[in-house]
């Protein structure tokens, strides 16, 4: 006779370890806004979602966990700091092709850890087993994680490209590593024996420099934006697509924002993968976000003050670039190297 579990689902396992993280069921979360209205005149939500792509499975295949939940969590909240935005809530998806108790309480625990020092509730998510009968058994615990975040933030005290002007500056603070971009090529190079794991930096293993977890940087920019007010323009979430992509989301097609490669240290991770892999500079910088996790643009009378305040907070920082016009109406990001 055929049944779910023959079929690959095991109702009391999910069932067991779903209610270990949420112990009081339901088929929606409800939000409290009251204290919100305390707070805000005239508030608007933000929203955002994302995923940590391949580092999951480096996470998973050197069984490393106890990041990859701040990995995704920040992910999501960097994207909507870009504005201003205070995180309220997080959601999260896990599929899997057979759950294992262990690796989902590692994961879903990083992730509540993660949202806990954003002061966001993760108010649930979705656990969905999808088991695929061609594949070898060492591949049935592969995970796929996805995040979603709602955030808040007063609608006249938005960070958004439109406040970008003439003469602004551009602050970078340092990444704590790849992030969670670019992996593809990680695991490429990992598959074809150019990144060894027996290899170190700084006589740390490479394994643990290719999974440390992303810096969140939502506190930090609440605390930016109380302080400097409309003088702390706007936020680029540097991930996918690097500095080119992402900063070019915040700078108006008018303006253009002129980066110098140089202005910043590349973290030493970067220069072990243009080393081993021999990757052009120009594609490194196109993929990675080569040691700058996220950029204010920032008034230009205010600039030097904001830098020291980031530094004081416990980041590193530099002046990496200014916006200037874009007569061409081109591309308007440029990196000069």
């Amino acid at each position: 006779m055929l049944t779910y579990s023959k079929s690959g689902i095991n109702r009391k396992q999910i069932y067991s370890l779903t209610r270990k993280i949420n112990p009081e069921w339901g088929f929606a979360s409800v939000i409290d806004l009251s204290s919100v209205k305390k707070r805000y005149q005239n508030p608007v939500l933000i929203s955002s979602t994302d995923g940590v792509g391949t580092k999951i499975w480096l996470a998973l295949k050197y069984n490393i966990l106890s990041g990859i939940g701040q990995d995704l969590v920040a992910m999501n909240v960097n994207d909507i700091a870009t504005c201003g935005a205070r995180p309220l809530f997080f959601m999260d998806y896990y599929s899997t092709r057979r759950i294992s108790g262990q690796i989902f309480l590692k994961i879903i625990k990083s992730i509540k850890k993660a949202c806990e020092y954003c002061d966001m509730r993760l108010v649930g998510g979705e656990t969905a087993i999808h088991p695929v009968f061609d594949r070898s058994p060492s591949e049935d615990n592969d995970v796929d994680l996805a995040g979603f975040v709602v955030g808040i933030a007063e609608r006249n005290k938005l960070m958004i490209s439109a406040n970008v002007k003439y003469g602004d500056k551009i602050i970078g603070v340092a990444s704590s590593g790849l992030h969670s971009n670019g992996f593809t090529l990680i695991r490429k190079a990992v598959h074809s024996g150019l990144i060894k794991m027996s290899d170190k930096i700084n006589g740390k293993p490479i394994i643990n420099e290719l999974l440390t977890p992303t810096f969140i940087y939502s506190k930090l920019v609440l605390k930016l934006a109380s302080k400097f007010g409309k003088s702390l323009r706007t936020g680029a979430n540097i991930t996918g697509g690097s500095i080119y992509k992402n900063l070019s989301r915040v700078i108006p097609l008018s303006l253009k924002g002129v980066v110098y490669y140089g202005s910043w240290n590349v973290s030493p991770i970067f220069k072990y993968v243009i080393s081993t892999c021999n990757i052009d500079i120009s594609e490194m910088i196109s993929t990675f976000n080569m040691g700058v996790g996220f950029m204010f643009i920032v008034e230009s009378g205010v600039v030097l003050e904001v830098e020291k305040y980031i530094e004081r907070e416990g980041f590193n920082c530099s002046i990496v670039g200014e916006v200037t016009k874009n007569k061409g109406r081109d591309a308007n990001v440029e990196i000069v190297f």
